[in-house]
């Protein structure tokens, strides 16, 4: 399955053959029948409505002239590929044609630009169909290895192979395999190299004959290269037996030579120069410049190490001599210049055994040249195409940046678009939610404006009959001799107080809505607090409470609010004094400190009673309006619930914090700190 079928084109034809029937016949090596066949194929592909169907039959031909060496012909019909590819966005066949032309090129006149312009299409290979990406491996592959980078090659042919792996083609995959073996074995790796040359014999039964002949030689070079002579004797033997069915008699001297270095690494030193003189003018009949001068290289080779005789340097001399001519004729590609430097170091060797050192020591400095100056010329090369490489992953890199900022920018857009709607939409909501909370909180102001008036009017007009009864209820109480009748008046004396107290507190709770209320003076905080606790000196002493104060510094003049701090201590102490036990003790501690924060000078209170624990529960809600604390301590005081939210308020409106420990160990201590103000 090539292009047409991986772009699932139907086969248009008015002829015997099809696309299929020819590349069978590339497979099958008769390449004048599908030189024939993929010209009539391509003629009636033109007369087609089908421009993929045309690019596929004219790919097939410019194939067909490829493998009968007609090059040029292949190029121009490979560029008539790319033309009509660019015309109907047929991408597959583009890049297809491009890279065969660049295939070719290389076997003409290869320059290191032929690597850069294959690399050129990197960025269009993930887009093209399996077996464009295989041809396209193989061309890289193939011109990183005439730079001598086999890394680089070694890196594209199993790319190649693993595509080919995937998919359905036989005849690509044997080209991958051979492609590796070929290259482990230039890199010196020829374990690797017969692994993949006898993988590539396995992959298919249809593989061209010459192309098996091409492995096994391969496999012989390898073996013999390893000095693995029997093994190397059985590839030789199984190569011949294809070169005999090619009749190619070019490919029967190349084994014969082959074979010859085989007898001479095994000393049959007679079998070797039988064999390599038997085929000579067989060689410079039919064989290629290429195939001669590795003939006339090892014979030369041979005759010089047989030094026993004089006759047999002067035969080396004179080989080594033709063989050098050969080279110089041949194109100077790195291949060409290495083989000629081989030849050049054989003659050193030769002259040196005749006695001529002069002459030898100039050809080992010219050797010496040649070989720095190769090493030059492929570092260079190698230099040019990687740096070319990393301008072309620069700019695929770039390409794909920008293709995908272009997508995020664009999606960024249309989220933002959507925002901005949804946020517009969101505002109005918002504005409209304001205007109705605006609205609320002028209503509640004024709820809680008409609510403060009226409990402090409740409050006030609830304490002058309450304050009427508890007069009367104490008169009557000194005017009382019955018994019985002084204890009813006391307990509506005790309860009219009690509700005294709370109409205060209300009172008191309605004045301190805010800090605009305090009123700072200068206050006498130990004064405040000796007439407070003189207050309830009574309440203590009934229940046999003991009450000590102790204050750090010798005066405590503060600027504060004296009425707010009378409420607060005069609250704590109250509640210190209802819920200790009987027999309890009170600690009241005052005084100065800078510890929190340091850089802040505060004043102190504490009030301690030693047998009250508060639960978890109630601190959490200590103070909470009307929270009535749990009956922990026992005790039976009735109580509002008003006064820890009286002191939290009034605390925080002097700008103060409140802290409470409780334990059943230390008590429970009330700590207010407030800020000192000039």
């Amino acid at each position: 399955m090539e292009l047409a079928e991986s772009l699932q084109i139907p086969a248009i034809t008015d002829t015997a053959h099809t696309p299929a029937t020819v590349r069978e016949l590339h497979i099958g090596g008769s390449v004048q029948q599908a030189l024939a066949a993929s010209q009539e194929l391509l003629e009636n592909a033109r007369m087609q409505q089908n421009a993929a169907y045309l690019c596929e039959c004219m790919l097939l031909h410019a194939h067909s002239l490829r493998m009968c060496q007609s090059y040029q012909e292949a190029i121009n019909l490979n560029s008539e590929v790319v033309t009509l590819a660019h015309q109907t966005h047929n991408t597959d066949a583009a890049v297809l044609a491009s890279v065969n032309n660049l295939y070719i090129q290389s076997f003409l006149n290869f320059h290191p630009s032929v690597l850069n312009n294959i690399l050129g299409f990197a960025e269009y290979i993930s887009s093209v169909s399996p077996y464009t990406q295989i041809i396209y491996h193989l061309s890289a592959g193939h011109c990183y290895g005439i730079l001598s980078n086999y890394s680089h090659a070694l890196k594209h042919f199993h790319e190649a192979l693993e595509i080919a792996q995937r998919t359905a083609y036989p005849d690509l995959l044997a080209r991958c395999l051979s492609n590796l073996g070929l290259t482990y074995f230039h890199s010196g790796d020829y374990r690797r190299c017969i692994q993949y040359c006898e993988e590539a014999l396995r992959s298919t039964d249809k593989a061209l004959p010459l192309n098996r002949a091409n492995t096994y030689m391969l496999m012989t070079d390898a073996y013999t290269e390893l000095l693995e002579l029997p093994m190397a004797t059985e590839c030789s033997d199984k190569c011949m037996e294809y070169v005999e069915v090619l009749q190619s008699p070019a490919q029967f001297a190349a084994i014969a030579a082959r074979k010859s270095l085989i007898y001479f690494h095994q000393k049959k030193y007679d079998e070797c120069f039988i064999l390599l003189d038997s085929n000579k003018d067989l060689l410079y009949t039919t064989a290629s410049a290429t195939m001669q001068r590795d003939y006339l290289l090892h014979m030369a080779k041979l005759f010089s190490q047989q030094d026993w005789h004089r006759h047999n340097l002067d035969k080396a001399y004179t080989l080594i001599r033709e063989c050098i001519d050969i080279c110089s004729t041949m194109n100077q590609h790195a291949d060409d210049v290495y083989n000629y430097s081989r030849a050049m170091d054989v003659l050193g060797t030769i002259e040196e055994k005749r006695g001529n050192y002069q002459e030898a020591l100039r050809i080992v400095r010219e050797v010496t040249d040649l070989h720095v100056k190769e090493i030059n010329n492929v570092a260079h090369q190698r230099t040019d195409a990687m740096a070319s490489m990393h301008e072309l992953e620069i700019k695929r890199r770039e390409v794909q940046l920008a293709k995908e900022k272009g997508l995020e920018l664009e999606a960024l857009n249309s989220r933002l678009t959507e925002q901005a709607a949804l946020l517009e939409f969101q505002q109005k909501e918002i504005e409209q939610y304001n205007r109705e909370i605006l609205k609320a909180n002028l209503e509640l102001q004024r709820s809680y404006e008409q609510k403060r008036e009226i409990v402090a009017i409740a409050a006030h007009q609830l304490k002058s009959p309450l304050v009427a009864i508890k007069y009367g209820a104490d008169h009557a109480n000194l005017l009382s001799t019955q018994e019985d009748v002084r204890d009813l008046v006391k307990g509506i004396s005790t309860q009219s107080s009690n509700l005294i107290e709370t109409v205060n507190r209300f009172i008191t709770i309605s004045s301190i809505g805010d800090k605009s209320s305090v009123a700072a003076t200068e206050v006498d905080v130990r004064s405040v607090m000796n007439s407070i606790i003189d207050q309830y000196t009574p309440q203590s002493q009934k229940k046999n409470v003991t009450v000590h104060s102790h204050c750090t510094s010798p005066t405590l003049i503060v600027n504060t609010d004296e009425f707010a701090l009378t409420q607060i201590i005069d609250n704590l102490l109250s509640n210190a004094v209802k819920y200790s036990p009987q027999n309890g003790r009170i600690e009241i501690q005052c005084g100065i400190s800078s510890a929190n924060p340091p850089e802040v000078p505060h004043y102190y209170f504490s009030i301690r009673n030693f047998g009250s624990v508060l639960s978890s529960d109630d601190q959490k809600h200590l103070f909470e309006k009307y929270r009535v604390l749990g009956n922990a301590t026992g005790s039976d005081e009735s109580s509002s619930g008003l006064g820890l939210s009286i002191v939290k308020q009034f605390v925080l409106a002097l700008g103060g914090q409140i802290h409470v420990t409780s334990s059943s160990e230390t008590g429970t201590e009330f700590k207010v700190t407030v800020p000192l103000h000039e």
